[in-house]
C-alpha cells in the first residue's frame, strides 16, 4: 500500500499514515514542496527542527529565488508586512532585494532587484557570503574558516560573470544586508517545487555570518508539528521522504508497486515531471483511488475517484505552513452543506479506519482538532467559534549550527540546464493551482501576457528576440531536452535577462472543465528530475530548451 498527500498542514494526514502502518506499510509521502530541500539543508548544516522566517520583524530581506509577495511560503502574511513597512507616503521601514530572472510581481515591489540568471541563486548567495566577510562579518561557528577560504574565489567579479547581476549592484545588497539590524535572507525556488537544498544552505550560512539564527526577525528553529493519533508517522519523519525516489524505483521496477494507491488533494500526473516514474506507477498500481474536489488529471487516471467536500463544507485544521516564522494554528469548519454528493475527507478517512477496526485514537474530526488544540495549549472553543487563530513565538534551544561547507561546495557543482535558452516559470495564484486549475470566475485577471488563445505566451527580452528572429506576436517552438516540444507566441518584456524565456505554471491542463482545458502549456512538462550533488534530492526546478521560430 502507499497514499502520498497534497496538503502537508492538515491533521488528516496523521489519520492517513496510522492506517497504513497499521496494514503493514511506511510508504506515505507528502507531495515535493518548497519545504523538503529546506529541511535537508537544515538538517545538514545543523539545525534540530523546522526552519522558520521571521519576515515580520526583518528590517531587511533578501529574497534569492523565492517570489515571496507572490507565491513563496504564507503569501498573505508576506505581503501584510511588505505593506505595513512600505507606506504608500513616508520611508519605508523594511528594504526588500529580490533576486530571480523575470521583473514579476516580487521583483516589482522589492527596493533592489537583483537580476539573476535562473539556477545561478546559489552562486549569488556565495558571492554575498564573500562580501559579507570581508567587511568583517563572520558569527562563529565551527567550519568557519574552511567556509571563508572556500567563498573567496566568489569575487564580484566571477558571480557578476555567472549570474548577470552587475558587481555594483550585488555589492550594494551586501552592504544593505551588513549594515541592517536585524537581517534575513530567504532561499526557494521559483516553481515551488523540485528545488535543491544547496541555496537554502547557502542562505543558512549568510545568516549565520549575520548573526540572524534564532533571533527577531531572523531564522528560527521551530518545533516541529506533534502527532496526536495513534500509530500515526511523525512530521519530521515524513518530510524527510521522498515521494519521487519512490515512484521512480517502481517505475525502474526496484520496488514492487503497491496493491492499493491513494491519492490525496494531490495531482502528481500534472504537477511532477513525465520521468518522474508516476505514470507508471499508477498504471501498475493494483488498484488506484484518488480523493479530491475536482476532476484533475490524477483523477482521470485513477480506478476510483471519491469527491471531497470543499473547504467551506468540512472540518480541517491548518499547523504552521512553511514561510511561517512563528507556531500556528488555525482550524477550519463547515459553513455549508456540501453542494454535491461529497463527504469530508478526513471523516471518510477516519470512518474507514473503523471499518477496518484500525486504533487511531480519534472517532471524528472534531475530536482530532481539539486534541491538537489541546497539545498546542490552543483555545479550541474560541478558535471553534469566533475564527481566532492561535500563534506561539516558541523556538527551539539554539541548535548546534555549523558551516558545513563540504555540503556546500558539492551542491555547488551542480551543472546548469543546458540549452540556447532557460526557462524562469512565473507563478501565479490567481491562476489556480494543480488541484484546482483557473476557477471560472479569475478567467479575468489572465492577461495576454500569459495566454493568447489556447497558446501560452512566451516572454522574452529584446534582445533575445532579435536574437531568435521573432518579434511579439509570432509563433516559436520551444524544444527540451526531455524532447518535449510546446508552441507559444512571442511577447517581447525587457524585465527579463537574456537568453531566458518566461513562462507562466499553471496552464496545460487535460483535464478540470472548459475553463481550463486545452489552454496553454504546461511548464513542468519541459523539466526531468535529476539529482543534486551531495544530497542526492531529485531536482527538476530548471529546464533549458532549444527555441525555433514556427
Amino acid at each position: 500500500m502507499a497514499a502520498v498527500s497534497g496538503d502537508p498542514t492538515s491533521s488528516i494526514n496523521e489519520v492517513l499514515s496510522s492506517m497504513l502502518n497499521q496494514l503493514g506499510s511506511s510508504d506515505f509521502y507528502f507531495m515535493p514542496d518548497e519545504e523538503m530541500p529546506a529541511a535537508a539543508a537544515w538538517e545538514a548544516m545543523g539545525g534540530q527542527g523546522r526552519l522558520g522566517y521571521d519576515i515580520e520583524h526583518s528590517d531587511c530581506i533578501l529574497a534569492a529565488g523565492a517570489p515571496v509577495l507572490e507565491s513563496w511560503g504564507v503569501v498573505a502574511a508576506n505581503r501584510s508586512a511588505f505593506n505595513r513597512t512600505h507606506p504608500v507616503a513616508g520611508e519605508a521601514s523594511q528594504k526588500l532585494i529580490y533576486a530571480g530572472a523575470v521583473q514579476n510581481n516580487t521583483a516589482a515591489g522589492a527596493d533592489l532587484w537583483l537580476p539573476v540568471r535562473p539556477g545561478t541563486e546559489m552562486t549569488l548567495l556565495l558571492g554575498v557570503a564573500n562580501l559579507l566577510i570581508k567587511a568583517g562579518k563572520a558569527g562563529f561557528a565551527a567550519g568557519l574558516q574552511n567556509f571563508a577560504s572556500f567563498v573567496s574565489a566568489y569575487t564580484p567579479e566571477k558571480v557578476s560573470g555567472i549570474t548577470g547581476v552587475p558587481a555594483a549592484r550585488l555589492e550594494e545588497a551586501a552592504k544593505a544586508l551588513a549594515s541592517a539590524k536585524k537581517p534575513l535572507v530567504i532561499a526557494g525556488s521559483a516553481l515551488g517545487s523540485g528545488g535543491s537544498a544547496g541555496p537554502v544552505m547557502a542562505a543558512v550560512a549568510v545568516n549565520m555570518l549575520l548573526g540572524s539564527v534564532n533571533r527577531e526577525g531572523g531564522l528560527v528553529d521551530l518545533p516541529f508539528p506533534v502527532s496526536v493519533v495513534s500509530n500515526a508517522t511523525e512530521y519530521r519523519e515524513t518530510i524527510r521522504k521522498r515521494f519521487v525516489d519512490y515512484t521512480q524505483s517502481v517505475a525502474a521496477g526496484k520496488t514492487k508497486a503497491p496493491a492499493f494507491l491513494l491519492v490525496h488533494a494531490a495531482n502528481p500526473l500534472y504537477s511532477l515531471p513525465a520521468d518522474s516514474g508516476m505514470k507508471e506507477t499508477l498504471d501498475k498500481a493494483g488498484f488506484s483511488v484518488a480523493v479530491a474536489s475536482f476532476m484533475s488529471e490524477t483523477c482521470e487516471a485513477c480506478d476510483l475517484v471519491l469527491p471531497a467536500a470543499l473547504g467551506m463544507e468540512a472540518f480541517d485544521d491548518v499547523q504552521t505552513p512553511y514561510g511561517s516564522g512563528r507556531v500556528t494554528y488555525a482550524l477550519a469548519r463547515p459553513v455549508a452543506k456540501p453542494f454535491a454528493d461529497a463527504r469530508s475527507a478526513g471523516e471518510l478517512y477516519i470512518a474507514l479506519a473503523q471499518e477496518l477496526k484500525l486504533d487511531t485514537g480519534v472517532k471524528d474530526m472534531p475530536e482530532l482538532l481539539y486534541k491538537h488544540a489541546f497539545a498546542l495549549g490552543a483555545p479550541f472553543r474560541a478558535m471553534m467559534e469566533e475564527g481566532r487563530v492561535h500563534t506561539a513565538s516558541t523556538s527551539l534551544p539554539a541548535s548546534p549550527l555549523f558551516y558545513n561547507w563540504e555540503a556546500i561546495r558539492a551542491a555547488a557543482s551542480a551543472k546548469a540546464a543546458e540549452g540556447d535558452l532557460q526557462v524562469a516559470p512565473v507563478v501565479v495564484l490567481g491562476m489556480g493551482t494543480a488541484q484546482t486549475a483557473i476557477p471560472p470566475f479569475a478567467t479575468k485577471v489572465v492577461t495576454d501576457y500569459q495566454l493568447k488563445g489556447k497558446l501560452s505566451v512566451a516572454q522574452m527580452n529584446g534582445a533575445t528576440a532579435a536574437k531568435l528572429k521573432v518579434q511579439s506576436g509570432d509563433h516559436i517552438r520551444l524544444v527540451a531536452g526531455n524532447n518535449v516540444e510546446i508552441t507559444a507566441v512571442v511577447a517581447v518584456f525587457e524585465g527579463i535577462l537574456p537568453d531566458t524565456v518566461s513562462l507562466v505554471a499553471g496552464l496545460g491542463h487535460t483535464a478540470f472543465d472548459e475553463f481550463s482545458r486545452g489552454k496553454g502549456a504546461n511548464v513542468l512538462a519541459l523539466t526531468s528530475v535529476s539529482r543534486e550533488p551531495g544530497t542526492g534530492l531529485p531536482v527538476w526546478g530548471l529546464a533549458g530548451v532549444k527555441a525555433v521560430k514556427a
